[in-house]
């Protein structure tokens, strides 16, 4: 039967390999709301239902935070079916270009404003950095 002990003991390994406090912290919330979801019982049906609510509801950011931290309490449990799950990739996400001419036209629409060397100074610190 699963206890909070084993879920403190968890979170002990996981403080040793230098996760911060607040990482901790949400890692605990994390395997709270799965427990409390799956009333301390873990089992592969009520585990895949939650994991679907997570994907329902959240963005894929979270919910790959959330399935990690469950995969690896479960793993740590000796649960084999873990494995079966598998986190999505990332979306594939393109930055947007900001051509020369981009800059020019945000120049002149600032051209007048108060404080435009400021505003400049902004728009091509960002350009030149890539921010």
């Amino acid at each position: 039967m699963l206890t909070r002990e084993k879920l403190s003991e968890f979170l002990k390994l996981r403080k040793i390999e230098g996760n911060s406090k607040l990482w901790l912290y949400q890692i605990e919330i994390f395997l709270n709301k799965y427990l409390n979801f799956v009333k301390w019982k873990i089992n592969k049906e009520t585990t895949l239902e939650y994991i679907n609510d997570l994907q329902e509801k959240y963005s894929i950011g979270y919910y790959k935070k959330n399935v990690y931290q469950i995969k690896l309490f479960l793993a740590y449990l000796g649960i084999e079916w873990q494995s079966q799950i598998k986190l999505p990739n990332d979306p594939e996400y393109i930055p947007k270009r900001v051509t020369l001419d981009d800059i020019r036209k945000t120049l002149t629409h600032f051209e007048e404003h108060q404080y435009y060397n400021q505003i400049k100074t902004m728009v091509l610190l960002g350009t030149v950095s890539g921010m």
